[in-house]
């Protein structure tokens, strides 16, 4: 019941409708701060995944694994290894063994404490694999699990616009 209809009378649904607006024509702007906070750790990550990082599963669920699908041609293209998108569930509970030191671990959550997230990102952590966690939540669980974090600066009132495209 606290999920707007599709009602277009449907006043949450309109209050949801309209604050997407703004946050389309934000998303430059919050892209650019992204990057702008991230400099240094995104540096980080790009050194620690060049140096043997053979395959890497990128986890999520809902809009945040629809993210993670958007972003693996790029990311293969960009690091000449396997990258694989995957709910977050389904690694935690049937693949996670698949990780090891070789491995990179990629969770994306806008709360940062989405549990099946977490879950998989300390599945990951427990077979040795580097951790990478993406979320809008600064403290978040995720984020304070992970071995490495990426803050996302995106406000998230409407559909998830700024969001999914500063994790991009």
């Amino acid at each position: 019941l606290a999920l707007p209809s599709n009602d277009p009378l449907d006043p949450k649904l309109r209050l949801r409708v309209q604050a997407t607006g703004p946050e389309l024509f934000g998303q430059p702007a919050a892209i650019q701060a992204t990057i702008r906070q991230n400099a240094a750790i995104l540096d980080s990550i790009a050194d620690r995944l060049a140096a043997g990082i053979r395959r890497v599963v990128l986890v999520g669920c809902g809009d945040s694994l629809a993210v993670m699908i958007a972003a693996r041609r790029a990311l293969e293209s960009m690091l000449g290894v396997p990258c694989e998108p995957m709910q977050s569930l389904e690694f935690a509970y049937y693949h996670a063994h698949l990780a090891d030191e070789d491995t990179a671990v990629i969770t994306l959550s806008s709360s940062g404490e989405t549990t099946r997230t977490v879950e998989a990102l300390l599945m990951a952590q427990r077979r040795g694999s580097y951790t990478v966690a993406l979320t809008n939540t600064a403290g978040s669980t995720l984020q304070t699990e992970a071995d490495t974090s990426l803050k996302i600066e995106a406000t998230r009132v409407g559909w998830p616009t700024q969001s999914s495209t500063a994790a991009l």
